[in-house]
């Protein structure tokens, strides 16, 4: 997986959110005297570029059983696309599962769309159909991936900021 910042048009975590309504995505409720803490933030919105894993196993595999997956994060992409990542422990192992899904998953033809109007709607068909082959490839793997990696999807809103 390998996502551009400049795609996603939100970014949803246990206790925070990012959003894109002022053009950059940007933490969408800063407490009073912070601001962003930089580092942090760029794990988060990087979370999806160049992801690389160590070794993957089937989610039924007994190696994975009794996992506990958690700290969810979910990034919306520009294109109605949705990644959701979670992640778990398992002795000194870290493990990340990831699904995907579209916002859009049938449209009623309208008779008076306009060339464009159309062609617009068949990509975001495509895209979603692109969604659901890319969720049933990755929803039956478990990925094992470096602690650093599953880290950037444990952050918590205090970790994202600091004293302005």
């Amino acid at each position: 997986v390998d996502l551009k910042e400049e795609d996603i048009a939100a970014i949803d975590g246990p206790d925070y959110r990012f959003g894109s309504e002022v053009g950059s995505l940007e933490l969408t409720e800063l407490p009073a005297g912070m601001k962003e803490a930089t580092t942090e933030v760029n794990k988060v919105k990087g979370g999806l570029s160049y992801l690389r894993f160590t070794s993957h196993h089937l989610a039924n595999a007994a190696d994975v059983q009794g996992l506990v997956f958690s700290h969810r994060v979910s990034y919306e992409m520009k294109d109605q696309a949705i990644y959701q990542v979670e992640v778990a422990e398992g002795g000194d192992k870290h493990y990340l599962r990831i699904r995907g899904s579209h916002r859009v998953n049938s449209l009623q033809i309208d008779q008076e769309w306009s060339e464009e109007e159309v062609k617009e709607k068949a990509e975001l068909l495509t895209r979603a159909d692109e969604m659901q082959d890319f969720d049933e490839l990755h929803g039956s793997w478990v990925y094992e991936v470096s602690e650093s990696t599953a880290d950037k999807f444990r952050l918590q809103a205090l970790e994202l900021v600091e004293k302005a």
